[in-house]
């Protein structure tokens, strides 16, 4: 079937695959006039090369895949499902001078096109990444796109790098640029939606965000709160906005040790989560993270158990047994237990997320760095065996990957000699302390901080041994090589 709508159309250019660094390279505004409503499945496209939709330029005749949003009130609201954009696919580019425009055929699923859409997200860039909010949403906008001149877009796509900056500058600390990044933006979205509308209660949340991280509760908790009264009524209670701007609320009262309202907060937060998703979803589970520490703080320890327990059920249940979320939930557990004094419970829970990594990725640096923390859990709880086979096994794996001479396997020595020193195998623990110190020596030189801590490290080991004179010796030959002497870092 065949009609013609006429809408405004952002599309957004990245480079795949996405990195930590995520950035929107080019956007691109024009008028297009859409003229097959045709197929269903457009998800999985990824832009082998941007199409140029701005007037005055076009592409030529080869196929292009791209991720694009579309915006227009004729798009029959009432077929609306839910308030997803509409992922568009270009077909083939073509061009008609005559009135002014490119006229492209796409192909899109009519279904999820909606004349009330309010916000478009990289859907591709969200999946099974973490990136925080602030770095996958490319920009916000309405149906007013399609009646407005493309400038109020542009100004629009401003304000979204305006906010993305502003995360930036909060992470290096330039906390006064960062506030006034985020008032920039939230002035811009006034100017295109009024005083009070869902994108202003966006600009509102972002800056309650910004001064929760900085610490200024209170201003915090103004700004999110009138984002909250205004979400409430746009898009309303039912909402991942409303019940965002709840938990950052959550987060702020908690930080703030008032309790009583962090609570209410974050198991408002829930009920409606649970209403929206039910209760086995994974978005659920997030929240009950969120709620066990102050269930603590609030001595509500069975509580705070029964969600930790349940969110761990839940992305069991939704990802399987072996999945990188199903190890961060269970290390939250793990915490809990080791917190209350419940020390075997909470080494099992640890051993189980080491065992999950070891499945997913043998050899990877998150695995050794959880071998090596699982073995400082068995070390604190004095089970010395489990630390040492613990230690051993990241040895062998750090030798097997780099080689003998590397300084890994010189960190990996060290701590193995501080498992056998607590374990009461002060032999051993010199063995690996003398290795390790040829280790730097030879990788590194005399001069090098890390020679000369380890030279501290084998020498406190005589000490406490009652071998005096040779630690002595060792640090005079030291002072004598012309080195300066400083003290080992810790």
């Amino acid at each position: 079937m065949l009609r013609v709508l006429q809408a405004v159309v952002l599309v957004i250019t990245v480079s795949l695959p996405l990195a930590p660094a995520f950035a929107v390279q080019e956007v691109y505004v024009g008028t297009l006039d859409l003229v097959e409503v045709s197929g269903r499945d457009c998800r999985g496209y990824t832009n082998s090369r941007p199409i140029e939709l701005v007037l005055e330029r076009r592409q030529g005749g080869a196929l292009t895949a791209i991720e694009g949003y579309l915006y227009g009130p004729q798009m029959e609201p009432g077929r609306i499902r839910g308030t997803d954009p509409a992922h568009l696919t270009v077909v083939y580019p073509g061009a008609d001078r005559s009135s002014g425009e490119h006229r492209l055929s796409l192909s899109f699923d009519h279904d999820v096109l909606s004349g009330e859409m309010r916000e478009a997200h990289l859907d591709a860039a969200a999946d099974g990444c973490n990136f925080d909010r602030a770095f996958i949403t490319a920009l916000k906008a309405d149906a007013l796109l399609a009646s407005k001149k493309a400038d109020n877009a542009r100004q629009l796509f401003r304000a979204r790098e305006l906010e993305l900056e502003a995360w930036r500058y909060l992470e290096s600390s330039a906390y006064e640029q960062a506030e006034a990044n985020l008032l920039q933006a939230l002035e811009i979205r006034k100017r295109i939606y009024g005083e009070e509308a869902a994108e202003v209660a966006t600009g509102l949340a972002e800056l309650g965000k910004l001064f929760r991280h900085t610490g200024d509760y209170q201003k915090a908790e103004q700004n999110l709160l009138a984002a909250l009264e205004m979400q409430e009524r746009f898009p309303g209670k039912e909402s991942s906005e409303y019940v965002e701007t709840l938990r950052q609320l959550g987060y702020c009262y908690f930080a703030g040790g008032v309790i009583s309202k962090a609570e209410r907060m974050l198991r408002e937060a829930l009920e409606i989560r649970e209403k929206m998703l039910g209760r086995n979803d994974p978005a659920v589970a997030v929240i009950l993270l969120d709620l066990a520490p102050v269930l603590v703080a609030g001595a509500q320890v069975i509580e705070a158990e029964i969600f930790l327990k349940r969110a761990l059920e839940i992305v069991e249940y939704s990802y399987g047994p072996v999945h990188r979320e199903v190890i961060t939930v269970a290390t939250y557990l793990a915490a809990f237990y080791e917190e209350t004094g419940r020390t075997e419970e909470s080494l099992a829970l640890y051993r189980k997320s080491q065992d999950i990594r070891e499945q997913i990725d043998p050899d990877g640096a998150e695995t050794l760095q959880g071998m090596v923390d699982l073995g400082g859990k068995y070390l604190a709880a004095r089970r010395y065996d489990d630390a040492l086979k613990c230690g051993r096994s990241v040895l062998e794996t750090r030798e097997r990957l780099f080689g003998s001479e590397h300084l890994s396997v010189a960190a990996t020595l060290d701590f193995l000699a501080g498992i056998c020193t607590s374990a009461g195998r002060p032999l051993e623990a010199e063995a690996l302390l003398r290795r390790s110190l040829n280790l730097k020596e030879k990788l590194l030189g005399q001069g090098s901080k890390e020679y000369i801590q380890g030279v501290y490290a084998l020498a406190n080991h005589y000490f406490n041994n009652g071998r005096k004179a040779e630690g002595k010796e060792l640090i005079m030959r030291m002072l004598k090589s012309g080195n300066m002497v400083i003290p080992p870092a810790g």
